[in-house]
């Protein structure tokens, strides 16, 4: 099933989405980064105040998805450019030509995969061009600029749904009836994926429900990490003996998260488990945030996020997995779903 795009008729869209995004230019020309992204916060300037069909919310839901992960990956570009004048009429030049989104679609592809999705090509064409008028340097790597839109599209669905659950819920229906279990599962992991995202991205480390608003991402530094490895010594006759005088014990020292990212692409019955050790504050957590928020960028694995101390344990690890999981499922939550309604381990017929 799929549903075509129609703009609402009255959707303040294009000028305010402009104008907001022209104050985070001022704003980031006076290093206040923060301050700008609470001004380029666009979603009630891209809400129908009128015809509200189905296409209408399918566009809406297309132009909030393409404001946040545009703003993201700026987000990201202002740590390694320096602002430039004139980022307004960028900014402009960008949602004209980015917010073409009539000629496409809105399926079960878009919802779930966007950058897969032909319907953001349009944005993907016009990206160099805005971060062109952003900065005055133009020895910027596209690819992986395009690599950040694509992981920044995701999440920023993500966090479209879950901003207005009730809004988007008769889209996210529609596509469901069509594709049965498998999407709603993948409904319910979205939420979650959001939930774990704006632990990183929005959710103020130092006072949360206070006045304090910086959130870790702003924050963060990756980490690096030293492991020993014992490799066995061959024998003349290319025996490996087990006992421990025959082990050579090396020592490495690596970037945490490229380090957790090969783990990743092990064999899981090789490698099932890894384990994360340091002392107090050494930034264990937010390094378990900031990793689970790119590998659900990725969009290649599923991430189930436990805070252990809230989750009661048995003795059937199994178990109280799924209990915990079911305790704290929440739908309605606007920053996405802590829990889940089945047990994350549970098998299915089809895949997930």
């Amino acid at each position: 099933m799929t549903i075509r795009f129609e703009k609402p008729t009255k959707a303040r869209d294009l000028s305010s989405a402009a104008k907001s995004l022209a104050s985070f230019a001022i704003k980031a020309t006076l290093s206040n980064p923060l301050a700008a992204l609470d001004a380029w916060d666009t979603a009630d300037a891209l809400k129908s105040t009128e015809t509200d069909s189905a296409a209408n919310r399918a566009w809406t839901w297309a132009a909030r998805t393409l404001v946040h992960a545009a703003r993201d990956v700026l987000r990201q570009s202002l740590g390694w450019n320096a602002p430039a004048p004139g980022q307004g009429k960028a900014v402009a030049e960008f949602l004209t030509a980015a917010m073409q989104f009539d000629a496409h679609e809105f399926d079960h592809i878009a919802l779930r995969t966007p950058a897969l999705s032909p319907v953001f090509d349009p944005a993907r064409k016009a990206l160099p061009g805005l971060l062109l008028g952003r900065t005055d340097q133009s020895n910027f790597d596209v690819e992986t600029l395009q690599h950040r839109f694509g992981r920044a599209l995701t999440a920023a669905s993500y966090r479209t749904i879950c901003e207005d659950p009730e809004h988007f819920k008769p889209l996210e229906d529609a596509l469901a009836s069509a594709a049965g279990d498998v999407a709603r599962r993948e409904a319910y992991w979205g939420r979650h994926s959001r939930w774990i995202s704006n632990l990183f991205t929005d959710e103020p480390v130092f006072s949360p429900g206070e006045d304090e608003t910086i959130p870790l991402q702003a924050l963060y530094l990756r980490l690096r990490c030293f492991w020993n490895e014992e490799i066995p010594l061959e024998t003349e006759d290319g025996e490996r003996p087990d006992h421990r005088d025959n082990h050579l014990r090396t020592a490495h020292i690596a970037d945490l998260h490229d380090t957790a990212e090969a783990w990743l692409k092990l064999p899981a019955k090789d490698a099932p488990i890894r384990v994360v050790t340091g002392g107090p504050g050494s930034g264990k957590s937010s390094f378990a945030r900031a990793f689970a928020h790119e590998v659900i960028g990725d969009g290649s694995l599923r991430v189930a996020f436990i805070r252990l101390q809230f989750m009661a344990v048995t003795g059937n690890l199994r178990a109280d997995i799924g209990r915990y999981f079911r305790d704290v499922d929440n739908f309605k939550n606007i920053n996405g779903n802590p829990g889940l309604p089945e047990n994350p381990q549970t098998p299915h017929r089809k895949p997930l």
